[in-house]
């Protein structure tokens, strides 16, 4: 089974209503014009001021009701606002004026929802609907609200995610989760959220996240963006719910993807999330033993405190020992305040510690792990 499913390049701005892919199909069903971008983000003002006209404020993932009100006017007021909206395409023309500050970033804003619907295979290279962009505008849309998501429409959405983007989605499900019953602290959620992206890079066997830390963030929260708007996951366990986890697995490949995904993170919660705890003390104690110990110490040493006299004042093994430095180098928020080196001032024939491949037997905590 290929396990290379799945949409690059999903950053922040993703992170949008998946209902906007419905607005750009029924808006393409009926199109005929020149140039789709311009004359979808006008309709998309027009169609958010008319919905919004009765709500105090706006929604989350979409343009503010202020931003929407200021562009409708601007849009009203303009005689040729398809021409004037073309000299956005010169970088240098988008920050003249607030108005063009708003009109400029809100057009790439709408932008992206035409690009999920490429991205989901509803709309091809010329903003013509495929057949299933057909048949998702032809589903009767919800009349609890303007952007709320019928039954039948998160199923389809569901389908076509799993067909263009299965291995990311598959995996969030579960990670949303763990992070969901495990109750992260911020700290704990960037030494997590890089280990998992690490897991899910390994398994698609690809270069995607290693050169693009900065954006690693973005694309875990695209993913639970669309968790959370498909309402997935039971709102007191946070498990996928019965009906959705039987749509998954009533196709023989996403199920096939699905259970390998299943094994691999409960092996990813056994090692990360279940030592959570004793890691949490760990740091705690860590850096309590070594302000004691430096504080002892006779000379400086540069604050460099030998690593075995760590061990036998927080009474750990020495393998156990060992993993937890390991760990703590893996640990976003932590790793920069942790030094090694293995420079001794007398013979010291001891066992060394292997951190990342490097054999020492001092430390350095340069301030309080977090």
């Amino acid at each position: 089974m290929e396990n290379k499913k799945f949409i690059g390049s999903l950053h922040r701005p993703f992170n949008t209503r998946l209902k906007t892919c419905k607005w750009v199909c029924t808006f393409a069903e009926e199109y005929d014009g020149s140039n789709f971008k311009n004359d979808f983000f006008i309709h998309t003002i027009k169609f958010l001021y008319k919905h919004y006209t009765n709500k105090k404020e706006g929604i989350n993932g979409l343009p503010s009701k202020k931003t929407v009100e200021i562009l409708y006017e601007y849009i009203l007021k303009h005689p040729n606002i398809d021409t004037d909206l073309t000299r956005f395409g010169n970088p240098s023309k988008k920050n003249y004026t607030d108005i063009d500050k708003k009109l400029f970033s809100n057009l790439k804003a709408v932008s992206y929802y035409i690009t999920l619907s490429k991205k989901l295979a509803l709309i091809d290279s010329k903003y013509s609907l495929t057949d299933d962009g057909l048949k998702f505008s032809k589903l009767r849309s919800s009349s609890i609200g303007f952007i709320s998501l019928t039954s039948k429409e998160k199923e389809f959405l569901i389908q076509r995610i799993l067909e263009n983007d299965s291995v990311p989605f598959l995996f969030s499900i579960k990670y949303y989760h763990l992070k969901k019953e495990y109750q992260l602290t911020h700290t704990e959620l960037s030494e997590t959220n890089n280990e998992f992206l690490k897991l899910l890079d390994s398994f698609l066997g690809i270069r995607e996240f290693r050169y693009k830390q900065s954006s690693w963030l973005n694309y875990i929260k695209v993913r639970e963006s669309w968790i959370e708007d498909l309402e997935l996951l039971s709102q007191s366990s946070y498990t996928l719910k019965a009906n959705y986890l039987k749509l998954i697995q009533s196709n023989t490949e996403s199920k096939f993807i699905y259970n390998k995904i299943f094994k691999i993170m409960i092996n990813f919660e056994n090692s990360l999330f279940k030592t959570l705890g004793n890691y949490r003390n760990f740091k705690l104690y860590l850096y309590q033993a070594y302000q004691i110990i430096k504080n002892d110490m006779f000379f400086d040493n540069i604050g460099y405190v030998n690593l075995y006299d760590i061990k036998e004042k927080l009474n750990m093994s020495f393998n156990d020992l060992e993993a937890m430095l390991n760990r703590l180098t893996t640990d976003e928020s932590n790793r920069k305040k942790v030094f090694f080196n293995n420079i001794i001032s007398a013979v010291d024939n001891r066992k060394r510690y292997n951190v990342k491949n490097t054999l020492v037997l001092n430390i350095r905590i340069k301030e309080e792990l977090k």
